[in-house]
């Protein structure tokens, strides 16, 4: 992996953004629990050059850093310091469906008790919007995941889940 990412560094120059499909497979590798979350987030933070989506990936790796934490202050740290970056995301770019999709999901898995699932309402709505609008029309397979997610979340009105069944049915 280390040698593809210095090819991707050198091929594309360092103050290019990192390429969409590296950087969504790496976070998908952490979700499966195939890479290490800091070590994601540490390259994150070396690689990233500022793009809201990049941004938004940052926020999801400091959640999942959080997550795997063992210590209650360091996830605490992390999931308020994750907090704070999706934010700045979403301001930056606040129709993003993955952004926003991102912070969504981080949201759906904090604690309620915790008080930083404030934009599930929101993020909802907002997805949705931009779901029904053709976002995001660059990649099937993350639209089809987005709206699955959605679904199995139990946090859609019964109008949204037939919305999104469609929405599903139409793009298979």
């Amino acid at each position: 992996m280390n040698v593809l990412l210095m090819y991707i560094v050198f091929a594309c120059g360092a103050s290019d953004s990192i390429p969409l499909h590296l950087l969504r497979a790496r976070y998908g590798a952490v979700l499966q629990g195939q890479e290490d979350a800091h070590a994601f987030l540490v390259w994150l933070q070396r690689y990233a050059t500022g793009r809201p989506l990049e941004l938004a990936y940052v926020g999801a790796a400091e959640a999942l850093v959080a997550r795997d934490a063992w210590n209650p202050w360091v996830k605490w740290e992390y999931v308020q310091r994750s907090a704070q970056t999706m934010k700045k995301a979403i301001e930056k770019e606040p129709s993003n469906a993955e952004i926003r999709f991102l912070r969504f999901s981080m949201e759906h898995y904090v604690p309620q008790w915790l008080g930083l699932s404030k934009h599930l309402e929101e993020d909802r709505r907002e997805i949705i919007r931009a779901l029904m609008s053709g976002q995001p029309a660059n990649d099937k397979i993350l639209r089809k995941n987005i709206i699955q997610f959605l679904l199995e979340s139990g946090r859609c009105t019964p109008a949204e889940q037939r919305l999104l069944q469609n929405l599903l049915g139409k793009d298979e």
